[in-house]
């Protein structure tokens, strides 16, 4: 920068050299009397070439001494919005355990780029709101990024979207003992959005942001695009017949339940050894939709032949179960383990003697998200061939008439061996609806053992 000043400079007469300035070591300046040049600028060094040649031929009407030291005055009078960089806000005052640093309201009115760099000993989360008012009250749209402190030093910029914006950290672990927490103010924006190559995309960041993936479910699952979170169900039928039989492990068909006020439980005639303290599994965990079709987590005991306690909540579906403790080492449940409602006797689920979860390929979407069916894989046992179809029936909460029908959503016809199906398009299901599998054989001796395993992801909403 200073070569480029000094071979201009030396271009003009002795007594137009006071008409160059810079701004706090920024760019220099070159003022005709009426406006500045920036002399980094292409275009305003050719202007200048053009005054250059005016003053060597005595015609400018502008380069006078007086004018060049009036316009020189009011450049260094230039607010910090001529800056390429200002500080919004910086902390490093430690946290206490679930304590919140809050930054003043910054006024970004006329900025570009709002650049936030953190570096933190603890977990935490970063809520970034922008606000149309310098109180903050009017939040126009929020970013909420969760923060691992074994990830390192984060950063994440974007375009100045509002007039004011506030920053966030909690800490959601012990005392700090190393803490950096800054926003940086730009006047040039340098990207629509960037982040680390590990950072945490945000279903509100309006722009868009470049960073290499190629495993869309390992981002789901370990936070990267937040709210979402890839699964996977898998459910399978030793003996289908030729009818339609439900893909899971119990004997008859699934039988969607519609009572909504009863609680889970362990179905009796269990065997002896799957019990509190017995050999077998001691507890099994339930993940199941409650009478408001969001999802619960809890814990069954045991109770061997006889049936188990309730769970606290109301079911109106189970999702899944699995053993969580067991008496023998790398053990398992040693009968099946039957789910049921305490009143109706609606049977939940089934887990086969030696598996230690649940296998039915049958899902029920919870009010509070979406989810899309990304993959299939089938397998129909050596020497059947079998029709497969999945089903989806939407408004599953109905308790009255007209319902909704059952609509098949995608068929194997006369399949056999294993294959995954990968979808192109992935099947959007609705909150509060039900998706099952099926199959019927089609060819060969005896039943045909039919196991479907889908993949998907849900998506809150």
């Amino acid at each position: 920068m200073s070569k480029v000043l000094a071979t201009i400079s030396g271009l003009f007469p002795g007594d137009y050299k006071n008409q160059f300035v810079t701004v706090d070591g920024l760019a220099p300046y070159w003022c005709d009397g009426n406006q500045f040049y920036n002399l980094l600028d292409p275009e305003a060094l050719a202007t200048i070439s053009e005054l250059l040649q005016q003053i060597a031929d005595n015609t400018s009407p502008n380069a006078t001494e007086a004018k060049q030291d009036t316009q020189i005055t009011e450049l260094n009078k230039i607010s910090l919005n001529t800056l390429s960089e200002e500080t919004g806000f910086l902390t490093t005052a430690l946290l206490a355990g679930g304590a919140t640093y809050t930054s003043p309201i910054i006024d970004v009115d006329g900025k570009s780029q709002v650049q936030t760099e953190i570096l933190s000993d603890t977990d935490g989360t970063i809520t970034i709101s922008f606000c149309s008012d310098a109180a903050g009250l009017n939040v126009i749209r929020s970013l909420s990024i969760p923060y691992v402190a074994s990830n390192g030093y984060q950063f994440f910029s974007a375009p100045a979207f509002v007039n004011y914006i506030k920053y966030e950290f909690t800490n959601n672990g012990i005392l700090q003992t190393q803490f950096y927490y800054t926003t940086k103010i730009l006047n040039t924006a340098i990207s629509p959005q960037l982040l680390t190559v590990e950072g945490s995309l945000s279903p509100t960041m309006v722009t868009t942001a470049v960073r290499p993936t190629s495993d869309y479910n390992t981002d789901r699952n370990i936070g990267i695009i937040l709210g979402q979170e890839s699964k996977r169900k898998f459910g399978v039928n030793e003996s289908v017949g030729n009818t339609l039989e439900t893909i899971w492990s119990y004997g008859s068909n699934w039988i969607p339940n519609q009572v909504i006020n009863e609680k889970l439980r362990i179905k009796a005639g269990g065997n002896a050894a799957d019990t509190a303290a017995g050999l077998g599994a001691q507890s099994v965990v339930v993940n199941f939709l409650d009478e408001n079709w969001l999802e619960v987590t809890e814990t069954l005991v045991t109770a061997g032949a006889s049936v188990s306690a309730d769970t606290t909540a109301n079911c109106v579906r189970l999702i899944s179960a699995k053993v969580s403790n067991v008496g023998t080492y790398h053990g398992s449940n040693t009968g099946d383990i039957v789910f049921e409602l305490n009143g109706s006797g609606n049977i939940m689920g089934n887990m086969k003697a030696e598996t230690g979860t649940t296998e039915q390929a049958i899902l029920t979407i919870p009010a509070n998200k979406n989810a899309f069916i990304t993959e299939i894989f089938v397998s129909v046992g050596q020497g059947n061939s079998s029709d497969v179809k999945m089903f989806i029936l939407k408004n599953s909460d109905d308790l009255t008439t007209p319902f909704s029908a059952a609509i098949t959503q995608w068929t194997l016809e006369d399949f056999s061996g294993a294959e995954p199906f990968k979808l192109d398009t992935h099947f959007k299901i609705e909150p509060k609806s039900d998706v099952w599998f099926e199959a019927e054989k089609v060819t060969g001796g005896g039943n045909a053992r039919v196991s479907v395993d889908f993949n998907y992801y849900t998506v809150n909403i």
